[in-house]
């Protein structure tokens, strides 16, 4: 609804202004008080205002308080005829300056242009506002932006260095290898903290790597890991193969009773290193003090380096168990090539040894003289040292190898079983 207010002492200036009010359906006060016409325009919303000077004697000062309350009436201002105050006044932001012997239509006019001019104040502070919250908007997604486009520069840098760290962890041979390379990498990226590697065989864990504290010191932390009470984590880690953050261990119903709170008074977080088959170790980083947790990225981190490290775990332990069975798979072959020999020593030289011995048997009986019986007690007790051999072969079961000749080894009998 248009309203205006008329500020005057003069009583046809009301009637003539009403009048037009009601002609044009503009809501219609007056007041003759200047402190009652500031009041009213600082708790109304007026659209438009005549300022009498035989009201406001100081228009200067009336329009400043306004504006400084948030007051934006279009105001019209009636006084002597003065080119200097009307400069002055319109500058200060009085939309129009009339003397006392305006015409009624010049009047009107100004009114109807006042309230054109509030209202496209209005639209233009409309605007203004749409626009600032539309800036804010724009700003608020170039932030945004700006924070994505940082935190993806980040994960590309982290993808990079677990890729070069995956890299590294496949070409290594032994789990000791695998365990100082991931305590370097780790310690790349919290080199203040405490880190314990820990590996995971029937239900018992031990460190088995450390950084910020010497494994000296460490050689006495074993968990077993069916004593629940003393291992509040065993069932998330084994059954769930869940992360475990524990923020203030001390403080904490279960944790503050185990001796884990004297490595990580401050809190931890402790990664389970698994495959399908099984859990292998976790990794245990300590958080800085209890105000500091792992950011995301920092978990990210963590968690990609704990899926390498327990691929590349049981990568060994595969490769261990394959040459473990390689090697069985040898001995084993081995012992049913010594079988066949056996087989084949009893059937090529026993039998002509035996034919031998019945030969020798009946030269015995013909041949007389001591050197002859001599000879033939030679070659009798060295056919019995030939079957003796031959029965040691058929009980070997574990060959014993010596050197024959230099490259070339031969069985030891003697020590073989």
């Amino acid at each position: 609804m248009i309203s205006l207010l008329l500020i005057t002492q003069d009583i046809n200036e009301v009637k003539l202004i009403s009048e037009f009010c009601k002609e044009k359906n503009i809501l219609f006060f007056f007041l003759k008080d200047e402190a009652q016409a500031k009041n009213f325009l600082l708790n109304e919303k007026i659209t438009v205002s005549i300022v009498n000077s035989n009201v406001v004697k100081k228009p200067e000062y009336f329009i400043t308080e306004l504006r400084e309350n948030n007051c934006n009436t279009s105001l019209i201002y009636i006084g002597k005829e003065s080119f200097k105050l009307a400069r002055k006044l319109l500058k200060l932001g009085y939309y129009d300056y009339l003397t006392f012997d305006y015409d009624k239509n010049s009047l009107f006019s100004s009114i109807d242009e006042a309230i054109e001019n509030i209202f496209a104040f209005e639209k233009i502070k409309r605007l203004t506002e749409d626009l600032e919250k539309v800036n804010e908007e724009l700003l608020k997604k170039t932030n945004e932006l700006e924070k994505e486009k940082n935190n993806l520069k980040m994960y590309i840098n982290m993808m990079y260095k677990i890729d070069i760290f995956s890299k590294e962890i496949n070409s290594e041979k032994t789990l000791q290898g695998i365990l100082n390379l991931v305590i370097k990498y780790l310690v790349e990226r919290f080199d203040t903290r405490i880190i314990l590697f820990t590996l995971i065989d029937k239900m018992k864990e031990r460190v088995a790597a450390s950084s910020g504290i010497h494994m000296d010191s460490l050689k006495d932390y074993e968990w077993d890991l069916n004593d629940l009470k003393n291992t509040p984590w065993a069932t998330l880690i084994m059954e769930a193969r869940q992360v475990v953050k524990v923020k203030y261990p001390l403080e904490d119903a279960w944790y503050s009773k185990t001796d884990i709170v004297t490595i990580f008074p401050y809190g931890f977080i402790k990664v389970p290193l698994y495959t399908s088959k099984k859990v292998y170790g976790t990794i245990m980083i300590s958080m800085e003090n209890y105000d500091k947790d792992f950011t995301q990225e920092d978990e990210f981190f963590i968690n990609l380096i704990a899926e390498h490290t327990s691929i590349s775990i049981e990568n060994i332990q595969l490769k261990e168990t394959l040459e473990e069975t390689k090697n069985k798979m040898l001995k084993h072959e081995r012992f049913a090539t010594m079988t066949k020999l056996a087989v084949s020593i009893n059937h090529e030289i026993n039998n002509p040894l035996c034919a031998i011995s019945l030969s020798l048997e009946l030269l015995k009986r013909k041949i007389d003289g001591e050197e002859n019986l001599k000879v033939i007690k030679n070659i009798e007790q060295n056919i019995e040292k030939i079957f003796k051999i031959t029965s040691r072969i058929r009980e070997i079961k574990n060959i014993s190898t010596k050197e024959y000749l230099p490259g070339i080894d031969m069985i030891d009998i003697e020590k073989s079983s």
